[in-house]
């Protein structure tokens, strides 16, 4: 009796599945898929709610644009590298969705890309007025932007190069560029800038090109290193073609989904996506063809389909289509709970979970599975038999040397194969996987000066996952020259037009921002970045007052500011 109603639940979900499906579109065979929705009421509501979804905590945060796309383009892989969110923005002040992720995050430092004709000076200064130190990355456009990032991240020997001048290839990229630490560099279509080939000849060995010759020529991709041409006949099919090439990078447990009409939704998402090594997929309403044919390829994969942004971008429609006939498992409501589902038995449960979603509204779904073990994220799941039973990692002692550096050890396990590394930045943070190894031990070489961090360990086999280790934590340290500000700045004039700045160097620096105000306690806009101790102002106006302050930058951030001093022009 249950197989025959199992048999028409079936044959009863194909048949809705054709009736409300668009022409042009075709459901996923898999009953197993869940689906969700970031959103809120504008783009940087989505872009807070988005945030939620990943950080509970964040020393860091990125502030973009969410009304102009250049400059926001290359923020991703800047967001991976310091485990910060990617919070938008309007041009003149800050918007209170903005504001109060910043305070629910505790944030302490934020980096804004981008000039003060993308986000102004008034936008710097309600953001300190909240006690949170403020780095800004900007260039004299959109290329020099995207290499004033690409050396924050300090040398790759892979980089993304994409037009300036469009942003759904870029998006498509964002969340891999994200993970492998890869720059993602504008260029204009028809020439490479000195500066940027520069870049590229001092590390870069591999180089992805997004989009055909209209958006880079072919003379800019004959001078790359080792380029491969990522592109297609539109944007969307651009997407999927990203991803194909990509495809051993990619865990398509977890798929996002944002339209391809704006940026602003898949922006925000793909730092988020990046953490799970998870693909944006950009749509349409109706789904192009080689958009359905990767969901239909690649069904048995994938458990989970999140939308990014309202119904307005991704309509329930369209999200229903990609998880049709996704059962009782199917979980259509906005939220940042994730459920996981692992079987390890044959007996029939049946589960009742609870979800609260982001905008306090309570989901209850029962789901009835066969042989169906559940575990929220963030619980352990032993997930071996009785031959391969996994323990808990015991002894987990971390040693932090004076370096940028946090080492971890921990006692063997029987019958692991692999261990699994969590790391969060508050004790009651949420644990994001940042490893796994085949080895009792880790070098956590991504970590930041005076900033503590939380570990966990987990044994893994071919069975499943052993219990948590209990938490171990530590503070890294830097060498005190790596961060130090360039110090005994002087100015002196030069002419009616020059001002002359010189200082010592910091050790370890790789180039120095410099900053310049029309008084001692205005605001201060970036002149340029140089990689010498010394520059010469010459765009000042004859009879005027100039301060100045300088920073220098390491692989790992900047430092503070140095002294301000002041010149007077002839």
């Amino acid at each position: 009796m249950k197989m025959k109603l199992k048999f028409l639940a079936i044959l009863l979900c194909l048949f809705v599945s054709m009736i409300i499906a668009p022409k042009g579109t075709y459901a996923l065979s898999s009953s197993n898929i869940q689906s969700a929705r970031f959103a809120g009421e504008d783009q940087y509501q989505t872009s807070s709610a988005i945030a939620k979804a990943g950080w509970t905590s964040s020393y860091y945060a990125i502030v973009a644009s969410g009304v102009n796309f250049p400059d926001a383009l290359c923020a991703a892989p800047l967001a991976a590298k310091y485990d910060a969110p990617i919070l938008l923005n309007s041009t003149n002040h800050l918007e209170d969705a903005t504001k109060e992720e910043l305070l629910n995050l505790n944030v302490k430092s934020v980096i804004m890309i981008g000039g003060t004709g993308i986000l102004s000076a008034g936008v710097e200064q309600d953001i300190e007025a909240l006690g949170i130190n403020v780095w800004r990355i900007a260039g004299q456009d959109r290329y020099e932007t995207s290499l004033d990032v690409a050396q924050v991240l300090g040398e790759s020997t892979e980089a993304v190069i994409a037009s300036g001048d469009d942003f759904q290839d870029v998006l498509s990229a964002a969340p891999i560029a994200a993970q492998k630490r890869m720059p993602i560099i504008l260029t204009p279509s028809t020439e490479l800038e000195t500066n940027i080939k520069d870049y590229i000849e001092k590390s870069v060995t591999k180089t992805y090109v997004l989009g055909d010759e209209t958006y880079v020529s072919d003379s800019i991709f004959n001078q790359l290193p080792a380029p491969q041409r990522l592109s297609s006949s539109d944007h969307y099919n651009t997407n999927i073609e990203i991803l194909k090439a990509f495809a051993n990078d990619l865990n398509l447990n977890t798929c996002y989904v944002a339209t391809g009409e704006s940026y602003p939704d898949a922006l925000s998402g793909s730092v988020l996506a990046s953490l799970t090594k998870s693909p944006v997929i950009l749509v349409k309403e109706p789904l192009n063809e080689e958009t359905n044919s990767y969901f239909t390829e690649n069904a048995n994969n994938i458990k989970k389909v999140i939308a990014l942004g309202g119904t307005a971008v991704v309509s329930d429609n369209l999200l229903s289509t990609i998880t049709a006939c996704s059962g009782s498992n199917t979980d259509n409501n906005t939220n940042t709970n994730t459920n996981t589902n692992t079987n390890t038995n044959t007996n029939t449960n049946t589960n009742t979970n609870t979800n609260t979603n982001t905008n306090t509204n309570t989901n209850t779904n029962t789901n009835t599975n066969t042989g169906n073990a559940n575990s929220n994220s963030g619980s352990a799941n032993t997930g071996a038999d009785n031959n391969g039973v996994l323990g808990s990692p015991t002894h987990v002692l971390i040693n932090s040397p004076d370096t940028n550096e946090i080492d971890l050890s921990w006692d063997s396990i029987n019958n692991a194969v692999s261990y699994n590394v969590y790391r969060t930045t508050a004790d009651s943070g949420v644990y994001k996987l940042i490893a796994s190894v085949n080895y009792p031990y880790y070098i956590d070489d991504n970590a930041f000066s005076g900033v503590t961090y939380y570990y966990k360990v987990q044994a893994a086999n071919t069975t499943g996952t052993g219990p948590y280790s209990s938490v171990a934590y530590a503070t890294a340290l830097l060498d005190k020259n790596v961060f130090s500000p360039p110090t005994n700045l002087v100015a002196i004039t030069q002419s009616n037009s020059q001002i002359l700045l010189s200082w010592i160097g910091v050790p370890n620096a790789m180039y120095y921002n410099i900053y310049r105000a029309t008084s001692y306690g205005g605001t201060y806009n970036k002149l340029t970045s140089v990689t010498v101790s010394n520059y010469t102002d010459s765009s000042a106006t004859a009879g005027t007052m100039y301060y100045y302050k300088v920073q220098a930058v390491c692989d790992k951030g900047p430092s503070t500011f140095s002294n301000i001093v002041y010149g007077v022009t002839k």
